[in-house]
């Protein structure tokens, strides 16, 4: 009977660029449709298979950085609701960021999903889309799926069939007691004898569903799944709680009242979730009747919140009477991607000489914004005003209310072009008037005329990643004017990238202590990648910066058991917390998966 009960809470649980060219190498891992049906002569009665197929246009396979010379500015060349085809010819990894979904291909056959970046395999490839492409990956795929791709029509092809549950259910079992078996050596004392019952119970389940695979198919496709459900929550049941794990959670607010606050409040609560990153100031306005931006002509308090209570003090009192902390999530140098003539107080409407500036676009007479980066608008880090301000607010914040902490997000330039890639430099921002003049007075040269090859190019490199530094410095001495605040950034774990593309110098603030903790975006799956991230990060630390990765399986619609692995990973790389993203994303699956062992220890 206790397995029947454990198998329900289980399924409560779980709920253009064309091609470039007709390259013969891809016939090794491209699949032309058939034309004809062979006859069978001596025709075999079985049940009749099932099959979903669908189809999507290709967009192009190794897409190039540059189309007609001109950089595209998305994350691996991918663009809008396009779906790319990655070979081992493109690189190592696709370098697409979290706004996507992936599937991994080998031998004809999809074996992994993954929200971004993934790694291609030597002997197959991967398959990504973004926007309507995402979603017919997210709808039509599943791993197990056979992919055909027809290089005449540039459609790719993909094939659910009966066979595809039991491949999905065997390469699921085999993962998860990988991870399992890694499990039970880090936890030696811990009691797996439930987590081994449902292992014993998926067994069963492949075993059934092989036997009657050619027989009846239905049945067969039954136990498969049940076979996953069983091993997905003998993993579920595997990862003990860590006490004092540090446990957060990133949330853009939309709460208006006291009681959707609360409410709020307990769901986050009772997934074990004790550490609230509230997005207190974002796209240059603040959730509160805020007098600095008054006092600049801006507007007082976002239009969406209330102006007569203060929902700002709200959720500080309210975390706090629930013994939770509450961080102040704060969008530095991004200011949103509403259009600057949306608002008469739209910062940049204001105060246009604040805006960042991109070299492509300097003779420009109006204020471009960043393609790869939501099409949204940046201040430039290097205008002291624009600095004064920033810090203005952030002042406020931190004397009108008792947060715990202070998360700086966007405390960088906007993203170039890879370093490496034909029209870096064009693609390279902080070219306001106010940066090239004090560069110029600096060193004798106007930026503009510089490029990648250019002898004072590192110093304009250095020169950007220093503005952020200081900003950086500037928040430090707001926080020690206040005990017990955590000052923290979020950054992006790929150090050369970080620094190059924006311009974020975070191996200097951990080596110098700057910030007291660091919040990378971990936004792949990949085990090993983590774990590189994480411990680049800690050589840099040291004991002097705690690490609390962000986890992205909610946001990228991953499952739990991708969410649950990614926290063992970091676990085992020693960081000292978790920070989930995002609460919008935040379903009961995820919850629930959370509360059943590993962040239960309230």
């Amino acid at each position: 009977m206790k397995y029947v009960l454990s198998l329900l809470l289980a399924l409560f649980i779980l709920t253009g660029n064309s091609f470039a060219a007709k390259d013969k190498t891809f016939s090794t891992i491209v699949v032309k449709r058939k034309t004809s049906v062979q006859q069978n002569k001596n025709p075999i009665i079985k049940p009749k298979s099932k099959k979903k197929t669908s189809s999507f246009i290709i967009d192009s396979i190794d897409p190039l950085l540059l189309k007609n010379g001109v950089p595209i500015p998305y994350p691996g060349a991918r663009g809008a609701n396009q779906l790319v085809i990655y070979t081992p010819k493109y690189g190592i990894r696709t370098g697409t960021n979290e706004f996507g979904k992936e599937a991994i291909v080998e031998n004809g056959r999809v074996i992994r999903l993954s929200p971004s970046d993934s790694f291609i395999p030597s002997n197959g490839y991967v398959i990504s889309g973004h926007g309507i492409a995402k979603n017919w990956i997210e709808k039509n795929i599943t791993v197990g799926a056979r992919i055909n791709i027809d290089t005449e029509n540039n459609v790719i092809t993909a094939i659910i069939e009966d066979a595809s549950f039991i491949f999905e259910a065997e390469s699921n079992y085999r993962e998860i007691n990988r991870t399992l078996n890694a499990i039970k050596k880090t936890y030696a004392q811990y009691d797996f004898s439930r987590t081994d019952k449902f292992l014993l119970k998926a067994q069963e389940c492949l075993q059934k569903a092989k036997e009657c695979e050619q027989t009846n198919p239905d049945r067969a496709k039954s136990y498969a799944k049940d076979a996953i459900i069983y091993t997905n929550n003998a993993l579920v049941y595997a990862l003990p709680a860590k006490t004092n794990e540090f446990k957060g959670i990133w949330i853009r607010p939309t709460e208006t009242s006291k009681s959707q606050i609360c409410n709020t409040l307990n769901k986050i609560q009772e997934a074990g979730i004790d550490n609230v990153f509230l997005e207190s100031f974002f796209h240059g306005m603040t959730i509160y009747p805020s007098r600095v931006m008054q006092n600049y002509g801006l507007i007082r308090v976002n239009p969406n919140f209330p102006h007569d209570k203060d929902i700002m003090a709200i959720w500080v009192e309210e975390a706090h009477k629930r013994n939770m902390k509450l961080h102040a999530w704060f969008q530095a140098f991004y200011v949103g991607n509403a259009p600057i003539n949306s608002s008469p107080k739209h910062i940049l409407a204001i105060y246009p000489n604040w805006a960042n500036i991109q070299k492509q676009y300097v003779a420009s007479s109006s204020i471009v914004p960043c393609a790869s980066e939501h099409s949204g608008f940046f201040l430039d880090p290097a205008n002291p005003e624009v600095q004064k301000f920033l810090i203005s607010v952030l002042a406020e914040l931190v004397t009108k209310y008792e947060v715990d902490g202070i998360n700086l997000d966007y405390i960088r330039y906007p993203r170039s072009s890879p370093s490496d890639y034909f029209g870096y430099a064009q693609t390279n921002w902080g070219y306001s008037t106010y940066a090239r003049g004090e560069f110029q007075k600096l060193y004798g040269v106007d930026p503009v005329t510089l490029d990648s090859t250019s002898p004072m190019w590192s110093k304009w490199v250095a020169y950007r990643q220093g503005k952020i530094t200081d900003f950086i410095l500037k928040a430090r001495a707001i926080k020690n004017k206040k005990n017990n605040l955590i000052l923290s950034a979020v950054i992006f774990p790929d150090r050369p990238q970080a620094e190059i593309e924006k311009l974020q110098k975070w191996s200097l603030w951990a080596s110098n202590g700057y910030l007291d903790a660091l919040t990378p975006l971990i936004m792949t799956s990949g085990e090993n990648l983590t774990k590189n991230y994480i411990s680049t990060i800690k050589n840099y630390s040291g004991n002097r910066t705690k690490i609390y990765p962000g986890i992205f399986q909610p946001f990228s619609n991953s499952s739990y058991i991708d969410m649950l692995t990614q926290i063992k990973t970091i676990r085992e790389a020693k960081a000292d917390g978790i920070i989930i993203f995002d609460y919008a994303h935040m379903n009961q699956t995820y919850s629930k998966a959370l509360k059943a062992r590993v962040f239960n220890d309230y």
